[in-house]
């Protein structure tokens, strides 16, 4: 239990000007979190835990098992610690940092605010955070570190959780706000960001290319991670408007027939764009447990016909990727290349709903409407292949296929009362 995280906030506005449509604000304070994981991991250690394979008890074409709250479920073998003494460990134990820290993170701004007209408002600041102590993972294996032996002097599969990445985020945002009037209230925001870090915690990001085991490609150089993070977004701009269509009842035209009411009043117009930087990857070698590959030239020159990236320009070869060899023997191979070297194409992408309300009786009300998400049905990419293993540019090899979803269309019936 970490019984010292003392938190403190503080923050302060001050307002300009004779009329005060001028404000200054900033703020600072140190939170702490607690980095998820899929479960605590002490309780994958032998005999604590094991599994069994289950038939699906609702596929008819093949023999199956099936229980009930009868007869309960079949019965778990305990790993016996003797699949332990094996070289190299039978299975993965997991081990805990004993001296843990909760994770913190220093946020502070500063922003300047301005209500410009009757309706209108610019605020422009400067967004920072530092986190520290963050979760990672560690190999410290037959195949890592080489740190976790068993009684019998074996070289253990193994993975230490840790609580000591770290990573530095700044940013400029600005954002146009419109209050409601003549029917219409929306905003535009943008962001200007760096997001640097050494682990997007025990689960690899996009292309992120660490160890097999998540942690560092090599175990014993730690700083080397530090880079560009997988949640890296340099260019965020986003807008919505919210459009009341001036026709029917109490609106500028076709006010004055109760038919036309209730055909053309209460209509709503929705619209959300998103416009953004493209997601980091790194080209890493699949037959090196993930790990990075080597660059060695440019990757964007003779791009093949078909291809988005010339995966000729990196290698996986052993003579062209560092290496160390841990006391188990075992040789780890790396490449040249940071986390997050590249980056996909940009995207824009829009949404669209039309939503007619209409009153029922005095208490009951109808909403009928249409949304369009992706409404132009633009083909948005993430990474691409990005394994050069083979160090060609066959098959799907460094094209962009993996896609964000199509144009999706929902309806929309609701009663409000």
């Amino acid at each position: 239990t970490d019984k010292n995280n003392f938190g403190p906030r503080v923050g302060f506005a001050y307002a300009i000007g004779p009329e005060k449509k001028m404000v200054i604000r900033g703020g600072y304070g140190l939170l702490y979190t607690l980095d998820a994981v899929d479960r605590p991991p002490l309780v994958q250690n032998p005999p604590f835990t094991n599994s069994i394979t289950f038939n699906n008890a609702f596929d008819s074409s093949t023999p199956r098992s099936v229980f009930n709250l009868q007869t309960g479920p079949p019965n778990v073998p305990t790993i016996s610690p003797t699949l332990l003494l094996s070289p190299g460990g039978a299975i993965t134990v997991f081990r805990e940092d004993p001296n843990q820290k909760t994770a913190l993170v220093h946020q502070f701004n500063v922003s300047f605010q301005m209500q410009f007209g009757k309706d209108y408002a610019l605020d422009v600041g400067y967004v920072g955070n530092r986190a520290r102590n963050l979760l990672q993972t560690l190999d410290i294996g037959g195949s890592g570190t080489a740190e976790a032996r068993n009684t019998a002097g074996a070289f253990l599969s193994a993975k230490a959780y840790v609580n000591r990445a770290r990573s530095n985020y700044n940013a400029l945002q600005a954002q146009l706000q419109k209050r409601l009037s003549k029917n219409v209230q929306g905003q535009i925001s943008y962001t200007f960001s760096k997001n640097r870090d050494d682990s997007t915690g025990v689960f690899q990001g996009i292309g992120e290319g660490r160890g097999s085991q998540g942690g560092p490609q090599n175990p014993f150089d730690l700083a080397a991670e530090y880079g560009i993070s997988s949640l890296d977004v340099p260019h965020l701009l986003s807008a919505d408007a919210i459009i009341d269509l001036p026709f029917g009842k109490g609106q500028r035209y076709m006010n004055s027939s109760a038919a036309a009411n209730k055909l053309v009043g209460g209509i709503q117009l929705n619209i959300i764009a998103l416009a953004r930087s493209g997601y980091p990857f790194t080209v890493v070698c699949g037959n090196n447990g993930g790990r990075r590959a080597s660059l060695i030239g440019d990757p964007f020159s003779n791009v093949p016909p078909g291809r988005d990236i010339n995966l000729s320009a990196f290698t996986c070869d052993a003579a062209r990727l560092g290496s160390v060899t841990n006391a188990a023997g075992t040789v780890i191979r790396f490449g040249n290349l940071p986390r997050n070297s590249f980056s996909s194409p940009g995207f824009a992408r829009f949404d669209l709903s039309v939503f007619k309300n209409t009153a029922l009786t005095e208490r009951l009300k109808m909403q009928i409407g249409i949304e369009f998400f992706n409404v132009f049905n633009s083909a948005t990419y993430t990474v691409p292949n990005n394994d050069s293993q083979n160090n060609n540019n066959s098959g799907s090899n460094g094209r962009f296929d993996a896609a964000l979803p199509a144009r999706v269309v929902q309806y929309r019936l609701k009663l409000l009362f």
